[in-house]
């Protein structure tokens, strides 16, 4: 009789811990992790971020990116960020970048290759490169995140505020904006631009941990 007392309470203890166990996994997706992260972590989204901004990338929602969103991420990207694999044509008024560059770059930000390779605007498509034309003098875009929020399965939703300052300024993006306001370059001051919203991937959980974008939207 004891025996049969003590089943339907160990039975209701398992099930119970069950429960318990579930509602966790439930209740973890949706966790705001922004306060959670490093100094490292958060500058590394910083710029993750600013280089979407930088380049003024066109909105898109998952699981609609086009090919025209990659191609003119990843060429202005390379001429940013990578001077070294440019070939400098036409007397140097353009440059070109290798299609194989290209697709590498998209695949890196955006976890996708290129399905078509063509010209868009103000990017032209010939010989298996991308052609620009040189230029100079803009703004300084940049983004710093607000807020990070696991949503399980390596998946995050997050928002940012974007920054416009002078192409002159030589302050730290990452700095807290009250600190801007001791530069002597005062018309170069980073203002408020817009707010955004992304969605992310984590490809790699280490410190140095990687993200592709899946998602990037006004907010």
């Amino acid at each position: 009789m004891k025996t049969k007392n003590i089943i339907p309470i160990v039975l209701a203890i398992i099930f119970t811990v069950i429960i318990d166990s579930c509602n966790n996994k439930i209740n973890s997706k949706g966790e705001d992790v922004f306060s959670k992260l490093s100094v490292q972590e958060k500058n590394k989204l910083n710029d993750f971020f600013s280089e979407f901004s930088k380049i003024y990338t066109d909105t898109f929602s998952q699981g609609k990116l086009t090919d025209k969103i990659k191609i003119n991420f990843a060429v202005y990207y390379n001429y940013r960020n990578n001077f070294k694999a440019l070939e400098i044509v036409n007397e140097g008024n353009n440059a070109a970048i290798s299609e194989n560059l290209v697709s590498k770059t998209t695949e890196e930000f955006f976890g996708e290759k290129i399905n078509k390779n063509q010209s868009v605007e103000n990017i032209a498509f010939e010989n298996n490169k991308y052609i620009i034309q040189q230029g100079d003098g803009e703004r300084f875009l940049f983004a710093q995140i607000l807020s990070l929020t696991d949503k399980g399965n390596d998946l995050f939703d997050a928002t940012m505020q974007i920054y416009a300052a002078g192409s002159g300024w030589s302050g730290n993006p990452n700095a807290a904006p009250e600190t801007w306001k001791t530069s002597d370059e005062i018309d170069q001051l980073p203002i408020p631009e817009i707010k955004m919203k992304a969605k992310l991937k984590k490809i790699s959980k280490s410190e140095t941990a990687k993200y592709i974008l899946l998602e990037f939207l006004y907010q």
